[in-house]
């Protein structure tokens, strides 16, 4: 099997130049030495960066950018770099559950290599967490190389029956991950004997009722899961302020603009997860979404159009009014919504079996379709457009929001906690 290796930077990155840190440098130093001695066997390799704090969006990908560029001219392998921000606090269960995300996306990708993770002297918070994700997701496809500074002989570990193997609460991890709320609560069947499960059960339900964009009948479950639970906190606020949105409890427009918010919101989960049919299907609908709400909501007169049979028809209908200076706001959206590589990108949709013709779909056709270039890789491509979204909703009175995924941890964090404490028995 091809190694997938695992390299975590020994300390703290603040600012892009630290990549020449003299530190830094030592540990790529390290690195390089080791890809050459295992040249053949070395597939990918992944880097894990401590970020001291968050880095911007735009920042972020700049660092991405330049660090991956200029490790791969060194050690001339395909570089990711894995960026985890630092927590506050007791955060080793919140980059523990972090970690897990990445490993599981990493062992959906490359479902036949092994994971290998080198340790160099000194475990740091960071390198326990890749390696106890590891041993969870990779099982016998996981090994640890422990290897000496001074005299750079390695010892090679397997886990063969390690305590941190898969159990039913990293299957419960996974499923959350990947956004399976039906797969979660088909196995917490049976468990709702105490309250703490109760309300678990009842978040599951809220989030598969949001998939399936069931608005009301999942304000009612939240509304049950707070009757149990009623101390609140930020993730479980938020996710009660949308669903009041959605369920028109703040206004018409509120409704509309939260429901647009919801589609990009599971559209980013779409995008992260890679089910890139489904994608395309959803920001087909949000771009209609858009423009119907700029149509009622860009006048300070109600508009009435004449229905058209297709959305181009229905761009020229809109700019023809912006030309009549009848819809007087939403000039940065509109234009977003009109471009070309939102256009091309959902071209892939119309040459596809989910649009008009037999194509495969290709995220990469999708994500070059989109940026205009080949010259950018597919994960920088996708935050280039989860950048655009953020602006886009922003000229519109939203945000992109990370409701979903913050959920997705509260539901984790939970039901740890309910094992630790004895609530839910499982192996």
């Amino acid at each position: 099997m091809s190694w997938l290796l695992q390299w975590v930077l020994p300390n703290e990155v603040k600012q892009i130049d630290d990549l020449n840190r003299k530190d830094i440098k030592q540990s790529m130093q390290q690195l390089h030495n080791f890809v050459l001695q295992h040249h053949e066997e070395v597939k990918k390799v992944y880097v894990w960066v401590y970020l001291h704090q968050p880095f911007s969006v735009r920042r972020l990908l700049e660092l991405e950018t330049q660090w991956e560029n200029k490790l791969q001219m060194k050690i001339h392998k395909e570089v990711e770099l894995i960026p985890v921000v630092r927590k506050k606090g007791n955060w080793f269960d919140d980059i523990l559950i972090e970690v897990n995300q990445v490993i599981h996306r990493i062992c959906n990708e490359e479902p036949f290599d092994e994971m290998v993770l080198v340790s160099c002297g000194g475990q740091s918070l960071l390198q326990q967490a890749v390696l106890i994700g590891g041993i969870k997701t990779f099982a016998d496809r996981f090994c640890l190389m422990l290897q000496d500074q001074a005299t750079g002989e390695v010892l090679r570990q397997q886990f063969y029956d390690s305590p941190y193997k898969k159990s039913w609460l990293q299957l419960y991890q996974h499923l959350i991950h990947d956004y399976n709320y039906a797969g979660a609560l088909k196995l917490v069947e049976g468990l709702e004997k105490n309250k703490k499960t109760q309300f678990i059960k009842l978040l599951l339900e809220v989030q598969h009722l949001r998939e399936n964009f069931n608005f009301e009948e999942a304000y009612e479950k939240f509304r049950e899961a707070k009757k149990i639970h009623p101390a609140s906190n930020l993730r479980m606020l938020g996710t009660e302020i949308i669903l009041q949105h959605l369920n028109g409890e703040m206004g018409e427009q509120k409704k509309e603009l939260e429901q647009i918010l919801e589609l990009y919101r599971h559209i980013k989960a779409l995008l992260l997860k890679e089910n890139y049919p489904s994608f395309l299907t959803r920001f087909y609908r949000a771009r209609e979404a858009v423009l119907k709400y700029i149509v009622k909501y860009g006048s300070d007169e109600e508009i009435q159009l004449p229905r058209v049979s297709s959305i181009y028809q229905f761009i020229d209908q809109i700019e023809e009014l912006y030309e009549e200076g009848k819809i007087n706001r939403f000039f940065g959206v509109y234009f977003y919504i009109k471009s070309s590589n939102v256009a091309n990108a959902l071209n892939v949709r119309n040459k596809s079996f989910i649009g008009h013709n037999r194509k495969p779909i290709s995220k990469n056709a999708i994500l070059y379709e989109y940026y205009g270039s080949r010259n950018i890789k597919i994960p920088q491509a996708a935050e280039r457009f989860l950048g655009d979204t953020r602006i886009m909703l922003r000229d519109l009175g939203g945000a992109l929001d990370d409701n979903l995924e913050e959920m997705n941890k509260y539901l984790i964090e939970l039901m740890i906690s309910a094992a630790r404490e004895g609530d839910v028995k499982v192996d």
